[in-house]
């Protein structure tokens, strides 16, 4: 019987022994922890477990100032009357496992890490180059800022995708609303200038001449002229006012040059007559 169960043990060491990068022992202990056939060094358990008979226990512990780990399995045998255990301990290092650790690392992580490097100077390569008609863009306002926006020129992005195109049509959209809205503003205040000067200056010869009066009567004539003068002053003005808050184009109406002429001259021969 004892010659059978060494021959048991024999193969099954050869078994464990195959790899000879790896270290592997084995203890059977009966009854548990008195040496019987094996590896006599192997770490006993750790204390304060208690082992169940048929089930396996796995631990790690050092083994010559390395690491292994243990699997331990207790059965029971013998007779009713006379109950025995055997213990079957089998350690193998953790060599093998920290060699494909490394394996893993210098094998997977390692090329992932260099492709996580490259695929994000590619992506940072691909940014820069998407964001350069922007660059661009960024420039050409840049350029602009000492002008007057009426002297402003039109972005040109000739090379850039199809979104900066259509931020660039925006912006010169803008620009063009903007010259638009400065050349109504100047023709408007060149116009409200032009319409004010005449009858102004019909006000100051009438008073001039009102000064000059010395009858009652001449004096209550110009000061009419004065007052319709006014008055047409005043209408001007408002129809300016409701021009600019409107923001209306000015509409253009027929207008009698004789007429005007005519009142014109008018307003004026009696001052070029006082001067004769």
């Amino acid at each position: 019987m004892a010659r059978a169960c060494w021959w048991i043990f024999r193969a099954a060491q050869d078994i464990l022994e195959q790899d000879p990068t790896d270290r592997l022992g084995y203890m059977v202990s009966s009854p548990p922890g008195r040496f019987v056939l094996g590896n006599g060094q192997l770490p006993p358990p750790p204390p304060g477990i208690t082992i169940e008979a048929g089930e396996p226990l796995i631990y790690e512990a050092p083994l010559a100032g390395k690491p292994v780990r243990v699997a331990l399995l207790e059965v029971n045998y013998g007779d009713a009357d006379a109950p025995q255990r055997l213990r079957v301990q089998v350690a193998k290092s953790l060599a093998v496992q920290q060699r494909i650790a490394r394996e893993l690392v210098a094998d997977i992580l390692l090329p992932l890490l260099v492709l996580g490097l490259l695929l994000g100077l590619l992506m940072y390569a691909g940014i820069t180059r998407g964001l350069r008609p922007l660059k661009r863009l960024e420039a050409q306002l840049g350029d602009r800022t000492g002008r007057t926006l009426t002297a402003l020129p039109p972005i040109e992005l000739k090379e850039a995708p199809q979104e900066v195109h259509s931020l660039a049509a925006a912006v010169n959209q803008l620009l063009d609303a903007v010259r638009r809205s400065l050349s109504q503003e100047k023709r408007f205040l060149n116009d409200a200038a032009h319409q004010l000067r005449t009858p102004l200056a019909g006000l100051v010869s009438q008073t001039e001449l009102a000064l000059q009066e010395t009858e009652l009567q001449a004096v209550k004539q110009r000061l009419v002229k004065v007052h319709a003068g006014a008055l047409r002053s005043a209408h001007l003005v408002h129809q300016l006012l409701s021009l600019a808050r409107t923001e209306a184009d000015v509409s253009l109406q027929p207008l009698d040059i004789a007429a005007l002429a005519r009142e014109v001259a008018r307003e004026w021969t009696p001052r070029a007559g006082g001067r004769c």
